[in-house]
C-alpha cells in the first residue's frame, strides 16, 4: 500500500511505529489541515520532527476515513456534516500547493487562482478555507512546523500530499501567465 500512497510511504520512511498510528487514529480529521494543526497545537514542547510525524499520522488517518468520536461530537454540535475523505485530502493538497506556490514567489491571489482552476474551486472558496489555517487559533510554533514541512517537501526531501500534481500546476500557471 505504501508504494501507491505517498502519505503512508512518508510515514514508513520516517519510521513511524504502529503505536504512533494507533495514538493518532483517535485524532481523525473532519477538516484535514485544520484538525492537524489543532492537534499539533497541543504539542508545543515537541521538537519539529515529532510534530511532522504527528502531521503525517493524522493525514494518513484522514485518508483512511478515520474520524474520532470527539470530532464527530464537535461536528454535530456545530451542525456540520462530515466531509467525504476525498474532499478532505483535496483541500489539504490544495492548501499545500498554494503554500508552495507562494514560496516560489507568486502572490497569494495568483497562487489561489491557479490551484482553484486546477481543482475546480473558486479562488474565494479556496482562499476562505485556507485562511482558517492563518486564524488566531493557530500559534506561531505550529505554523512554523507546517512551513518547515512544506519547505522540506518543496526541496525534495519528502513526498507530501500536494506533490503529485504540484509540478503540473506550476507548469500550467507559468504557461498561462506567460501567454496572457
Amino acid at each position: 500500500m505504501a508504494d501507491d500512497n505517498p502519505i503512508m510511504a512518508l510515514c514508513e520512511q520516517l519510521e513511524v511505529a504502529d503505536t504512533v498510528f494507533e495514538e493518532n487514529q483517535r485524532q481523525g480529521a473532519s477538516d484535514a489541515m485544520v484538525a492537524v494543526l489543532g492537534y499539533l497545537r497541543g504539542l508545543p514542547s515537541q521538537p519539529p520532527r515529532r510534530a511532522l510525524l504527528s502531521l503525517m499520522g493524522v493525514l494518513a488517518d484522514a485518508e483512511r476515513g478515520v474520524v474520532s468520536p470527539i470530532v464527530k461530537v464537535q461536528e454535530r454540535e456545530a451542525g456540520r456534516t462530515p466531509l467525504p475523505r476525498e474532499m478532505l485530502l483535496q483541500r489539504a493538497e490544495a492548501c499545500a500547493c498554494v503554500t508552495l506556490l507562494m514560496e516560489e514567489g507568486y502572490s497569494k491571489g495568483d497562487a489561489t487562482k491557479a490551484v482553484g482552476r486546477r481543482i475546480g474551486w473558486s479562488a474565494s472558496a479556496l482562499s476562505g478555507w485556507r485562511d482558517k489555517l492563518r486564524s488566531n487559533r493557530i500559534d506561531q510554533e505550529t505554523s512554523d512546523y507546517y512551513h518547515t514541512f512544506m519547505q522540506e517537501a518543496h526541496n525534495g526531501d519528502y513526498e507530501e500530499p500536494g506533490a503529485h500534481f504540484l509540478n503540473h500546476l506550476k507548469k500550467h500557471f507559468i504557461e498561462k501567465k506567460e501567454t496572457s
